[in-house]
């Protein structure tokens, strides 16, 4: 029989991320870099977790949206992967749902994201799991006339806008941008975000994610008129300066090794592990 995948028990927060420090602050473990992704999940209130040594996955019943519904986990035996794999797919279609897959260092086999593809979910890229010390002293933007401001109520739209232009998405992204925005500035919720603004104009967005040992960042969207200019680069700057004002040592991120993988690594960033991204056809 395939490993099957269980009941879930109601989505609870993560447990503080583990990393072992030495003389301060040390690097975060490859399994630390992927609980980053299960910390950062979106959830409902429906959301439910099932959390075992050989399986992490977040599903939401209510929502139809891949980033409530991931698999973060999966150690399969060889002769169990395609039966597994079709049955969560069967599953998310029985309810018009998408399914986000992640394929990081903790799961197996090793070609699992060839049977991924072959059922049907689409390569997102080669992803790096990247982190740094925060520096001891803040970089400056670099960058004349960019500033930055806090979203907020007032800007929202705005917000999701230039997010999801700078993504290069349609509108159903855009409206899961409004719906997480939403709960962000309505709940005590652990994240951060802003918009820059060059000479006025609102040209891309950055969002931080507060966890207990470090900092994620989660997302950063330039839009295409503006890339090129350094602005990726800044926006890692400022959100580096925040880590820093608050006393957190440690900052983390999953780029695209093709894209913004580079400019993290030319900031200061190593790779610690790198992950394949699936996803259920859509937008």
């Amino acid at each position: 029989m395939a490993a099957r995948v269980g009941t879930a028990a109601p989505f609870a927060q993560p447990l503080r991320l583990s990393t072992s420090y030495a003389c301060g602050v040390a690097m975060p473990t490859p399994e630390a870099l992927e609980r980053v992704l299960f910390a950062a999940v979106d959830t409902e209130s429906d959301s439910e977790v099932i959390d075992r040594r050989d399986w992490l996955q977040i599903r939401t019943p209510s929502s139809s949206r891949p980033n409530h519904n991931v698999v973060l986990r999966a150690r399969l035996a060889p002769e169990h992967v395609e039966e597994t794999v079709a049955e969560v797919i069967a599953e998310h279609r029985a309810r018009n749902a998408r399914v986000r897959w992640v394929v990081g260092p903790s799961s197996s086999p090793a070609d699992l994201g060839v049977t991924l593809e072959a059922a049907g979910l689409g390569g997102m890229g080669h992803t790096l799991g990247m982190a740094m010390l925060v520096p001891n002293e803040d970089r400056p933007l670099g960058i004349a006339g960019l500033t930055l401001e806090a979203m907020r109520p007032s800007n929202l739209a705005t917000f999701a806008d230039v997010t999801t232009r700078g993504w290069e998405r349609g509108a159903d992204f855009k409206e899961a941008i409004l719906h997480i925005s939403r709960k962000a500035l309505t709940e005590a919720a652990p994240t951060r975000s802003w918009i820059a603004r060059l000479d006025g104009n609102a040209i891309a967005t950055s969002h931080l994610r507060l966890l207990p040992d470090m900092g994620y960042f989660q997302g950063c969207a330039v839009l295409p008129a503006y890339r090129g200019r350094g602005i990726y680069r800044a926006l890692l700057n400022h959100r580096l300066a925040e880590l820093r004002a608050r006393g957190i040592g440690i900052a983390v991120v999953w780029a695209d090794a093709a894209g913004s993988g580079i400019a993290c690594r030319k900031l200061g960033f190593e790779t610690v592990c790198t992950a394949g991204f699936y996803e259920s056809p859509g937008e």
